[in-house]
């Protein structure tokens, strides 16, 4: 009987990627490590994480959600669809979705709220935008930046801003 080895290399018809990525892939392998590790240092300090700890955050009561949702006086508030579709969209968030959330809002008035206020203000496009902008601010990393310290309302734990921050002066 005789047994056939296995050639070591593959065939002439199978494609092999080049040295130069088997290597970089290799020297990538092995430094993961330290780039983990870098990352885990660069962590805020423990008294920056403790005062992102003891910032007190409240909710707001459901009284400062309240809108007329698709009940506006005006013409075009009656009989736009979008404004209905929006705002029921809105009302089922506000009131549904968010009190089961157990996160809060580190803003004051809540993002919720303040887009309202801002699609009221500026319209659709701006407002969405607008509010895009504050949904990305709105984390526990915006209370940890020691820029917005004293920004922070002492008496209840919130940023409080104004939809004039996005007015062109």
């Amino acid at each position: 009987m005789i047994l056939h080895s296995l050639p070591d290399t593959p065939a002439a018809d199978e494609p092999r990627p080049p040295l130069i990525i088997r290597y970089a892939f290799l020297v990538l392998l092995l430094f993961s490590g330290l780039f983990v590790e870098a990352q885990q240092n660069i962590s805020l300090s423990a008294d920056d994480m403790q005062r992102v700890r003891d910032v007190e955050v409240f909710r707001p009561e459901l009284a400062d959600r309240h809108v007329h949702y698709g009940f506006g006086t005006s013409r075009q508030q009656r009989f736009n669809p979008f404004y209905h579709v929006l705002s029921s969209c809105m009302y089922l968030y506000q009131r549904c979705v968010s009190p089961v959330l157990s996160r809060s809002c580190a803003y004051a008035p809540s993002c919720s709220g303040y887009s309202k206020k801002l699609v009221a203000e500026y319209g659709l496009v701006k407002g969405v935008l607008c509010s895009a902008d504050r949904l990305m601010r709105c984390n526990r990393i915006t209370l940890a930046d020691p820029a917005t310290y004293s920004l922070i309302n002492p008496s209840d734990g919130h940023i409080h801003e104004s939809v004039h921050r996005y007015r062109l002066r």
